[in-house]
């Protein structure tokens, strides 16, 4: 019992991401991108940290599918003194991302040509409901 205890906890202490920066975080469209549309992310720093590259990390296989470069420094905005706009509209493949830029990686993100099918529905929706209290769910 104890061995499969101790066991347990070391697998569980093994598959625990990596820490990441606490100063340094990766913003995307969390509704997701079209397929063929311009595709942007933002890396911000409380540090003046420089940034040369980024990559895209593929979901299901944990492969890079793409990588860019960072480009100039967009400088400090709001608590961040260092920003950078990451493109990455040439790659047009569907599917579940992640950024990896910096030693942060952003939230998970889709690819797909209908990522805002629903989006208008939903935000009325949620609009009625802070107004008028209705709720049929």
């Amino acid at each position: 019992m104890k061995y499969s205890s101790l066991l347990l906890c070391i697998l569980l202490l093994a598959t625990q991401p990596p820490k990441q920066d606490v100063n340094a975080w990766v913003r995307v469209n969390q509704l997701g991108y079209k397929t063929y549309g311009p595709k942007n992310a933002i890396w911000c720093s409380k540090d003046n940290g420089e940034l040369k590259e980024f990559s895209l990390v593929d979901i299901i296989t944990a492969q890079t599918v793409f990588t860019g470069k960072a480009g100039k420094a967009f400088g400090a905005y709001g608590p961040f003194q260092q920003t950078y706009r990451l493109d990455f509209s040439g790659f047009n493949i569907e599917g579940r991302f992640v950024i990896r830029a910096g030693g942060v990686s952003s939230p998970e993100f889709t690819i797909a040509s209908d990522v805002y099918k629903g989006a208008a529905d939903f935000c009325l929706k949620y609009m009625r409901q802070q107004r008028s209290g209705f709720n049929p769910f």
